[in-house]
Parts: C-alpha cells; structure tokens; sequence
C-alpha cells in the first residue's frame, strides 16, 4: 500500500467514527427529549395529585362543618326534649304533691 492509500483508508475510518459519534449523539439527544418529556409528565401528574388532594380536603373541611352542623342541631333537639320530659315530670310531681296534701 502506498502512503496515500494508508491516509485514505485512516481518514475514511476517522470519517466512520466521526459519523458513529454523530450518530451517538443524536440518539443520546432524542432520549434526552424522551426523558424530559417524562419529566414533565410527572411534574403535570404531581400538580393534579396535589390539586385534587387539595380539593380533597376542601371536600373533607366541608362534610366535617356539616356533620358538626348536624350534630350541634341534634343535640339541641335532643337537650329540647328532655327539658319537655323535666317540665312534665315537674308538673306530674306537683300534681301528685297537690293531691297528696288534699
């Protein structure tokens, strides 16, 4: 082989190489492009996890200010009726006093 074959054969595989490392990174760039796509996906996913867990424990404050709404009314009705069943009960009581002193 004569020297200029040697320099033609070397820079076709310095040509091939530099080719591979184009190729390398361009593959390397589109995963890149992948991952960050990902990324973002997750970071979108994350936000609407966090919105609805949000919403979540508006729903939650909610139901909680209305069972304790509820709770307080049946409470003040239940404390209504047994003042209604003391009065009688007084009343009966001072019947019964009235007919027994007669």
């Amino acid at each position: 082989e004569s020297m200029l074959e040697r320099l033609e054969i070397e820079v076709g595989e310095r040509e091939d190489e530099k080719l591979q490392l184009i190729n390398d990174i361009a593959q390397q760039s589109v995963q890149l492009l992948m991952h960050k796509s990902q990324t973002r996906a997750l970071r979108d996913e994350i936000d609407m996890l966090e919105l609805g867990g949000k919403q979540a424990g508006h729903d939650i404050a909610a139901v909680d200010s209305q069972l304790r709404a509820e709770r307080k009314k049946l409470l003040q009705g239940w404390e209504e009726e047994m003042r209604k069943e003391r009065q009688g009960r007084g009343r009966e009581l001072e019947e019964e006093r009235t007919r027994w002193k007669s």
